[in-house]
């Protein structure tokens, strides 16, 4: 039986939906064209976030963040993806995570891909998660390719645990389920795997989790998948106004609940290569010790 996949009248009509919005770039020279006028434009976003459970032992440490990727005729291998690899070199970040939506639909350019992205190093090592994306329609192909690149780092509903002085840092990464029974599925897998830890990452490329994620016990999740919204009248820290207002109740930054934090990274590509104020974004998070209650409440949003 097949899953995560859209009924073929779902499909046809996403895809009529896609090709109406990609036709409108035929004036200015076609997708492919307008995309590659935009590599290596991209914003590198340095924030601080405090937490007051976080173990002096991980105090300091930083993540680098990429998320949607979409390698594919819109952000292609050899105009897009070398400056990205370069940013993530100098960042020279800790550990460094991707939070899914890899490739643009379809895996055909993942092969091509591989060489680079094999260039991405961190000392804590690089893992990922799955997007949307990735699992339409080549999700078997898209994993074998993930995991010869990732192997076991290719977290699918699976936890990597870090120690340091005694102290258990967990990262996890959730898979993608398109239909509600399959994102169930996936949540119940992940609330039998959490391992023990003093401190949980998780890597769930839609930010909608958050909420039951965090009643897990996650302690900050890692997200991507809206772009920000796309197009916005608004910048940052604004909130978006623009047509995916009613979509994602979280759209782009930081959001705290309690003693729980979600970062929404506003992604690197796109399948319509156009944006409204959401630029394209890397993320470096450092991760900090702090027990000031009024520091802790000030970080809503960005």
């Amino acid at each position: 039986m097949k899953v995560n996949r859209a009924l073929p009248w779902q499909k046809r009509l996403k895809n009529l939906r896609v090709a109406v919005a990609l036709s409108a770039f035929l004036p200015v020279g076609g997708r492919r064209r307008f995309a590659r006028r935009q590599a290596g434009y991209f914003e590198i976003r340095k924030i601080t976030v405090p937490f007051a459970q976080l173990p002096p032992q991980w105090d300091g440490l930083t993540l680098t963040q990429l998320s949607d990727l979409h390698i594919g005729p819109g952000f292609t291998v050899r105009d897009h993806l070398p400056p990205v690899i370069e940013a993530c070199r100098e960042l020279n970040s800790d550990l460094l995570v991707v939070t899914g939506d890899w490739v643009d639909r379809h895996s055909r350019h993942l092969a091509e891909a591989l060489p680079l992205l094999g260039e991405l190093k961190a000392p804590l090592g690089v893992y990922g998660c799955l997007g949307n994306h990735d699992v339409f329609d080549t999700r078997r192909e898209c994993l074998r390719g993930l995991r010869r690149l990732l192997g076991s780092r290719l977290l699918v509903n699976e936890a990597a645990t870090f120690e340091r002085d005694g102290s258990r840092l967990a990262l996890m990464g959730i898979d993608y389920g398109h239909s509600a029974a399959t994102a169930e599925r996936h949540l119940r897998t992940v609330a039998s795997r959490l391992p023990a830890a003093d401190f949980r990452i998780m890597l769930s490329h839609d930010p909608a989790r958050y909420p039951v994620l965090r009643q897990l016990g996650c302690d900050l999740v890692l997200s991507g998948h809206t772009h920000g919204g796309q197009i916005s009248l608004t910048p940052e820290p604004h909130r978006v106004v623009g047509p995916m207002m009613f979509k994602f109740h979280y759209m782009r930054g930081l959001y705290r609940e309690e003693n729980s934090a979600l970062y929404v990274n506003r992604g690197l590509g796109q399948t319509v290569p156009f944006r409204l104020n959401n630029p394209p974004e890397i993320t470096q998070l450092r991760l900090v010790r702090e027990k000031d209650k009024r520091l802790l409440d000030g970080i809503n949003e960005i």
